[in-house]
């Protein structure tokens, strides 16, 4: 069975973007705006992603992805405080 995610380019953006967003914001601390953002482009590349007939575990990959991006700076830990 083929990719539904990997054959479409618009939903490998969106998912590429949100990517960098997260890890923009890691790097930068860039505070909630970019992770906020990054949140949303990424509900709408999975919503996309469902429509067209991709699987529950291709998005839910993706998401396991994003997520521990995203606690990157938890698992680094807090520093002097």
């Amino acid at each position: 069975m083929e990719s539904v995610i990997l054959s479409t380019p618009l939903l490998l953006c969106g998912y590429a973007a949100a990517f960098a967003l997260c890890i923009f914001s890691v790097v930068k601390r860039a505070g909630f705006f970019c992770t906020a953002l990054a949140a949303v482009l990424f509900v709408a590349a999975s919503a996309c992603a469902l429509l067209l007939g991709a699987q529950l575990t291709e998005v839910a990959a993706a998401a396991v992805a994003l997520f521990a991006a995203c606690m990157l700076p938890l698992w680094r830990g807090r520093g002097d405080r």
